[in-house]
């Protein structure tokens, strides 16, 4: 899949997004690939043939914790098989490659930040939802987790017994974070998967220092940083431990390191020449020395937070999020890791290696400024806890008097994770039984902002194709609800447009093509003037255009009106 997002980026800037490109380059790739997958398959056969005794010799304990990962894995396919409405989804993840889709190649669109992020799984989305559908992207995500909670296990597995390994990959999986994700179309889970190879790679590179495991490291590490700006912290965590693991050595541990960096910061190239081909900012839309940057991403995301911050976004990760959490079972067993640790074979403290490595990844993403839900950004540092909180679980069953108390609080935290998972599940079970067709479920109010189901049905229904739709209440405008529209989200315009008179407001957008508003009423709050102000931005983002008599509405439903010109916008 690495490579198929390179020829991907390649084909999509050569106008070559059709169907049957993309269904020869899946043969071709099936082909060139034939005997690894006849050896794949060959392996499954046998496994499954032995699948009945492997089961009958499992512990209770091993069959308890596959049930539980059986019932997440059922509940997760559930939750995904619906069509996509979150927000992140829609204006980002799957609708980019989908307007790319209908222009049959990569262009750029109006703002949309998102698009000049580095690109690996985009790209993979792009391809799935040219062979196939969106929903064959969105449905990708969600196999992505399931990878995930098996690299989790293999990971588990060189350090631990086979039962200890299970609840890594359980406790996990089950994370009301993870189950969040695996119901929508993000790019978190599969950048998750190319980081937990780039961790495993380094730790099989540790004992006999064999360059050829460094270098695989390198290639999944340069994967998952290709994927998104918030994939950086490896790409330094890796290089510090080569060299502190070498300092005996130090000539041939900057060699190494600086092998590692080169290796795996070259699979950015492709992304961030695109990006100063395109923008002028390798970087865009992040500040990069004085070149152009999004204004409106830093003033709603990137905010100057303290220490105090972070001691606060820590303690809600147990249950202040809920759904963007970890889950009550990390903050019970998390302090045990450092009294029952996990080692290798030479006696070498994972236990502490993968904590550091976690909190590294933490702290490196809050110093970047990346604190809005930083608990998904960084999922790689509760995937690598998982281990050792497993085996510190296990090794605390094993050698103390409290075996019920362990039983009690286990089966308490999977109650709790399971429920959201079942819950999200059960919600769309009646589309996936067909009890509910795709549309009633559309039209049911499972929208992020209440009316905008409505709304997308009332537009492509009676607003002319080609027309330009500035959506007034979002950073990033829902481009896989409008595929024949030009919409636009409010990071197509700069922080002066908001401020601008109306006049000048009403030049931008008819320069931008602009003919209606779509605004969400509760995305706002005016102030004793009557001036209008983006809630999201905490009082920073006034909009002194938008009032009576800008633009007039055409139609409203709960809390979120189209508008068409009014008198201070006319052509």
């Amino acid at each position: 899949m690495f490579a198929i997002s390179y020829l991907t980026f390649a084909l999509g800037y050569m106008g070559l997004f059709y169907r049957p490109v993309f269904i020869l380059m899946g043969m071709a790739m099936l082909w060139l690939t034939r005997r690894e997958i006849a050896g794949y398959i060959s392996l499954l056969g046998t496994w499954m043939t032995q699948l009945g005794e492997k089961i009958r010799v499992l512990s209770r304990a091993e069959k308890a914790l596959l049930c539980i990962l059986l019932l997440a894995v059922i509940g997760n396919l559930l939750f995904n098989y619906c069509p996509p409405t979150a927000e992140d989804e829609t204006s980002t993840h799957l609708g980019i490659p989908a307007k790319w889709l209908v222009s049959h190649a990569i262009y750029s669109i109006p703002g949309a930040s998102a698009q000049y992020f580095p690109s690996g799984i985009l790209m993979q989305y792009a391809a799935l939802a040219a062979a196939g559908s969106i929903q064959t992207a969105r449905l990708f995500h969600y196999i992505a987790g399931i990878f995930c909670m098996a690299a989790v296990y293999i990971l588990a597995r060189k350090f631990m017994e086979r039962p200890a390994a299970l609840l890594a990959a359980a406790i996990f999986y089950t994370v009301p974070v993870v189950t969040s994700l695996s119901g929508i179309g993000n790019t978190d889970l599969g950048t998750l998967f190319y980081a937990l190879l780039a961790v495993y790679s380094f730790l099989n590179w540790l004992p006999e220092k064999k360059l050829r495991w460094l270098l695989i490291a390198a290639v999944f590490t340069g994967a998952h940083a290709a994927c998104k700006y918030s994939a950086f912290p490896l790409l330094l965590i890796i290089p510090a431990l080569i060299l502190y693991e070498e300092r005996h050595r130090m000539c041939r541990a900057v060699r190494q390191a600086t092998l590692f960096a080169a290796i795996s910061f070259s699979a950015l190239v492709p992304y961030l020449l695109r990006n100063f081909l395109v923008t002028g900012n390798p970087l865009y839309p992040k500040k990069f020395l004085h070149c152009n940057y999004d204004e409106l991403l830093y003033l709603m995301f990137f905010q100057r937070e303290s220490v105090f911050d972070l001691a606060r976004k820590v303690g809600d990760l147990g249950m202040g999020g809920i759904i963007w959490g970890i889950g009550p079972l990390f903050a019970a067993f998390f302090p045990f890791i450092f009294v029952f640790k996990v080692r290798d074979g030479a006696g070498r403290d994972i236990s502490l290696l993968l904590f550091v490595i976690a909190a590294l990844n933490y702290l490196l993403l809050f110093a970047a400024g990346i604190s809005f839900q930083l608990s998904r950004h960084s999922l790689l540092s509760f995937a690598l806890v998982a281990v050792p909180v497993a085996g510190a679980i296990a090794q605390i069953f094993h050698s103390m008097k409290m075996r019920g108390y362990i039983v009690f609080l286990l089966s308490l935290s999977f109650l709790f994770n399971l429920s959201l998972c079942l819950y999200f599940g059960g919600k769309r079970l009646p589309v996936f039984m067909g009890l509910q067709s795709r549309q009633a479920y559309f039209s049911n109010g499972y929208y992020d902002t209440k009316g905008q189901a409505f709304m997308v049905r009332y537009i492509n229904s009676n607003i002319p194709e080609g027309a330009g739709i500035f959506f007034l209440n979002s950073l990033a405008a829902p481009q896989l609800s409008y595929p024949k529209h030009r919409v636009l989200g409010m990071d197509a315009f700069g922080v002066q447009f908001y401020r601008s008179s109306q006049a000048e407001a009403a030049a931008e957008l008819d320069a931008r093509g602009v003919d209606y508003l779509v605004v969400a009423s509760d995305s706002f709050y005016p102030d004793a003037a009557g001036t209008f102000w983006w809630k999201e931005s905490d009082g920073k983002l006034p909009v002194e255009w938008f009032k009576p008599g800008f633009a007039e509405p055409v139609i409203t439903r709960d809390n979120v009106t189209l508008y068409t010109r009014g008198k201070a916008w006319k052509r």
